[in-house]
C-alpha cells in the first residue's frame, strides 16, 4: 500500500514538472485557484516514553480552500489526511523497538501570504482525529494493543506552517512542518503517568491549483470575461476589467492628463482636448481657435480687447479709443472724409530742449495712420517757444522742435508731401511768460489737420 501511494506521488510530481510552463502567467494565485490539492512525502518523527527518538516516514494528502482574500493575505480552510507510521527504541523496555502505523484526518483554518507570484508562505490550526496501532518490529500487536486495554482513537490539535513555489500556472513545490499536540501516551503501547506522547512530521511535495477563475493582470475580474487581460497591476478597473475612463474619451484615467475633458471631445494621445492654436483654451472652448501663436487671449481664447473696439489689441494701432466709438479696420478713428475735418496733437516740451517725450509716442503713431490715410488732409507742424529761450544756434528752439516731430512722423512712415513745417517762436503764446507755469505751456508743437 505504502509503495503504491508513493510511486503515485512521483507520478504526479513527474506530470507537474512535465506540465510546467516555461512563461509563467502571474496573477495571484491565492485569489484565482480557490481550491489547492496537495500530495507530498516525508519523515515523521516522534518522542514517546521509549528513550531513543525514532524516524519513520509519512505521507499526505490535503484539500485547501480560500475563501477570503484582502490585499495580499487569504483566508480558508484546509482539510488533510495522513498515513505514517512513528518508531522509537529503548534497550531497557520489551520490545525494545515499537513501529506504531498512525491515520490521521486534520481539519483546520488557513492563513497564506502572498510574498510573491512565486512565494506563498502559509500557516495552518486545528483538530486532529487520529488513529493508531502500536506494533513491535515484526508487525506483531504489542501487549496493551492486543487485549484492547485503551481507545486508539485520538482527538487533538495540530499546528503547521510551511511554504508554497510556484513553479508553473497550477503547480506547486511546498515544504511544510507539522506538530501535533497529543494528550494520548499509548502511542508506543506503553504509560509512565508523565509524559504524554507526541510527534510531527516533515513533507516535501507538489500542490495542483485548480484554475476556474484565472485572473492573469490581477485585477479582480476573471480572464473568461476580462476584455482587458493585461491592465498594469494597481490600475483601478471597472465591471469588465478595463482600466476606469470617467471621461470617456478613450484614456483611461491612470494615463489621462485631463481626466475631466467633456464627453464627446476629440482628445490627444495624452487625453487632452486639441488646441490648435496652443493658448490654453482647448478648440471646444475656444471661440477664436486660429488665434496666432503667442497672443494673449481671454477666457474665451481671443485675443485681448482693452478698448473693446473688436479690434484685438496685438494688431490695433489706436488701442485706447473711446468706447463706442466707430473705428476702422486697425481700430484707429474712422473719419468720414465727406465732411470737415479737423484733428490736432500738442506736444510740451522742457525749457530748451527739442527732445519728444515717450508719454506722446502712441498719439504719434497713431497720427501717422491718419496722414496716410486720408488723402485730403494736410497736416501742420507748427513750432512755438516762450519768451526767454534762446537757442544754441542759429536756428530758433521753436523751428528745431517743429523738425524734431516732423523727423519722427516720416521714420514713423509718415508721407512727407502731406506735412507742412512751421516756425511760430514765441509770438503766440497761451500762456502768460512771466510765471513758470505759463511759460510751460508756451514750449510746444501743435500739430493738426485741416481738409
Amino acid at each position: 500500500m505504502h509503495r503504491i501511494l508513493l510511486l503515485l506521488l512521483l507520478w504526479v510530481i513527474a506530470s507537474g514538472i512535465s506540465r510546467a510552463q516555461v512563461n509563467l502567467r502571474t496573477g495571484n494565485l491565492l485569489k484565482t485557484h480557490k481550491i489547492i490539492l496537495s500530495e507530498g512525502i516525508g519523515p515523521s518523527i516522534a518522542r514517546t516514553d521509549y528513550s531513543d527518538i525514532g524516524f519513520r516516514y509519512n505521507i499526505k494528502g490535503a484539500v485547501e480552500y480560500y475563501q477570503w482574500y484582502y490585499l495580499n493575505h487569504a483566508f480558508g480552510a484546509r482539510i488533510s489526511g495522513n498515513l505514517g507510521e512513528i518508531t522509537a527504541s529503548d534497550p531497557s523496555k520489551i520490545p525494545n523497538t515499537h513501529i506504531t502505523p498512525i491515520y490521521s484526518l486534520n481539519f483546520g483554518f488557513l492563513y497564506a501570504f502572498r510574498y510573491s507570484d512565486f512565494y506563498y508562505p502559509y500557516a495552518s490550526a486545528g483538530l486532529t482525529i487520529t488513529y493508531f496501532d502500536p506494533r513491535d518490529s515484526n508487525r506483531d500487536k504489542l501487549s496493551g494493543n492486543l487485549h484492547n486495554e485503551y481507545d486508539k482513537y485520538s482527538s487533538d490539535f495540530f499546528l503547521e506552517a510551511g511554504l508554497k513555489y510556484r513553479f508553473s500556472k497550477n503547480f506547486l513545490a511546498f515544504a511544510e512542518g507539522t506538530f501535533y499536540i497529543d494528550d494520548d501516551d499509548y502511542l508506543d503501547d506503553y504509560n509512565n503517568n508523565d509524559l504524554a506522547d507526541f510527534y510531527g512530521t516533515i513533507t516535501i511535495g507538489i500542490s495542483y491549483a485548480l484554475s476556474f477563475e484565472e485572473d492573469s493582470d490581477d485585477d479582480g475580474v476573471p480572464d473568461n470575461w476580462d476584455k482587458c487581460p493585461f491592465t498594469p497591476s494597481n490600475v483601478e478597473v471597472g465591471e469588465y476589467g478595463c482600466p476606469i475612463d470617467n471621461d470617456i474619451d478613450g484614456i483611461p484615467d491612470f494615463r489621462d492628463a485631463c481626466p475631466d475633458t467633456p464627453v464627446g471631445i476629440e482628445v490627444d494621445r495624452f487625453g487632452c482636448a486639441f488646441d490648435d492654436d496652443d493658448d490654453s483654451i482647448p478648440n471646444y472652448a475656444d471661440d477664436c481657435p486660429d488665434t496666432p501663436k503667442g497672443i494673449r487671449v481671454d477666457e474665451k481664447g481671443c485675443p485681448l480687447d482693452g478698448d473693446g473696439d473688436d479690434v484685438p489689441d496685438y494688431i490695433d494701432l489706436c488701442p485706447n479709443t473711446a468706447e463706442g466709438a466707430e473705428v476702422d479696420s486697425t481700430g484707429c478713428y474712422k473719419l468720414d472724409e465727406s465732411k470737415n475735418f479737423s484733428e490736432s496733437i500738442t506736444i510740451y516740451f522742457d525749457s530748451g530742449d527739442s527732445t519728444i517725450s515717450e508719454v506722446y509716442y502712441e498719439k504719434l503713431d497713431r497720427l501717422t495712420y491718419l496722414i496716410n490715410n486720408y488723402e485730403s488732409v494736410i497736416w501742420y507742424i507748427e513750432g512755438y517757444m516762450d519768451s526767454i529761450e534762446k537757442s544754441p544756434v542759429q536756428e530758433s528752439i521753436s523751428q528745431i522742435r517743429a523738425k524734431t516731430v516732423w523727423d519722427f512722423l516720416v521714420r514713423a512712415g509718415a508721407l512727407p508731401s502731406r506735412l507742412v513745417v512751421s516756425d511760430k517762436g514765441s509770438g503766440f503764446a497761451v500762456g502768460d511768460n512771466r510765471t513758470i507755469t505759463g511759460r510751460s505751456k508756451n514750449r510746444r508743437v501743435v500739430i493738426f489737420g485741416i481738409k
